[in-house]
């Protein structure tokens, strides 16, 4: 018997956040501070794509997609940090993490966005929509929890007779991916990722995030969602499996889904020009109608761009001729 049954999930998860809040009552670094780092690349499309980070994951998930989406014209905005990577007090609201993600989007465009979500981030693209649905003309979700209890029990194994880091890291990325074996992981980063799972801090965001996502009734809100969807899943996904959201999605308003064989619970990693394909579809069936309204905030953006360009080729011609 795990102690996730000995105690109950969120006795369990009440333990661990108390535990390591106590630790670290006295390290600045957990204080709700400036939350998200954005990497953002403008372009010349009325669209800013917003790459939404997950729980273990932040940007490099992204990367493939997020190079084709800028190489071709996209505003895209990706984010530094994953979810345990943030102060304990945003990460145990869904809410407030959309929140601090839209204001750090909103340092740098002002551009309807399109945000797309992994697993957690798919949770965080549903509360875009449902909290900002002004600033948000789409969503795109992959890997959502919660039309049943698959992400509780695969939590609770996943914590089964895991005694390091290092194990749990093995163990989770062997569920994340169809194959493993079939992808060129950064030696590196995964090191990094297991050394930043350690940390008593990282360790205090991760369970409190864990406790938003058992929190939120992403059936109920999904389905009063009016935003656009588009859900691209793997067939082979053992953590929130395709077949629940297949099931519900005659009940969603304007949604679409797409699967791929031999894909997991990451299919913008596993299966790129697949899953970029769908995405540059949806893309352009959104630009093609945006209302008058959202193709002059564009082109605003698009002018204030330009504008700032030309000011900085001025000053950089200026310097160059002294």
């Amino acid at each position: 018997m795990t102690w996730w049954q000995a105690y109950g999930r969120d006795k369990a998860i009440n333990q661990v956040i108390n535990q390591a809040a106590k630790q670290n009552a006295e390290n600045p670094v957990n204080e709700e501070t400036q939350v998200f780092t954005g990497n953002y690349t403008p372009g010349t499309k009325p669209l800013t794509v917003v790459l939404l980070p997950a729980l273990f994951v932040g940007d490099w998930m992204w990367e493939g997609i997020y190079n084709r989406l800028n190489a071709e014209g996209w505003p895209v905005i990706q984010f530094t940090e994953s979810i345990s990577l943030i102060d304990r007090q945003t990460a145990r609201s869904i809410n407030r993490v959309a929140a601090r993600l839209l204001e750090a989007t909103r340092q740098h465009t002002s551009q309807p966005l399109v945000v797309a979500g992994d697993s957690l981030g798919g949770l965080i693209a549903f509360e875009f929509a449902r909290s900002f649905p002004d600033e948000t003309a789409g969503l795109v979700a992959s890997g959502a929890p919660g039309l049943n209890l698959k992400v509780q029990e695969f939590a609770r194994n996943l914590a089964q007779d895991v005694t390091s880091p290092t194990e749990f890291a093995d163990k989770f990325l062997g569920k994340l991916l169809y194959d493993p074996n079939a992808h060129d992981i950064d030696p590196e980063r995964y090191e990094k990722v297991v050394e930043e799972l350690a940390e008593p801090d990282n360790l205090t965001s991760m369970m409190s995030a864990v406790r938003a996502i058992s929190r939120y009734n992403s059936r109920k809100i999904v389905m009063e969602i009016d935003t656009p969807k588009l859900f691209i899943w793997g067939k082979h996904d053992e953590i929130t499996p395709v077949e629940d959201w297949e099931r519900a999605l005659p009940r969603m308003k304007n949604a679409r889904l797409v699967s791929f064989e031999e894909c997991g619970h990451a299919p913008m990693f596993e299966k790129p020009d697949d899953f970029y394909r769908e995405l540059v579809t949806f893309l352009n069936e959104l630009v093609a109608n945006m209302t008058p309204e959202q193709l002059a905030q564009a082109e605003a953006q698009k002018q204030a761009i330009e504008q700032a360009a030309a000011e900085v080729n001025a000053i950089e011609q200026g310097s160059t001729g002294q």
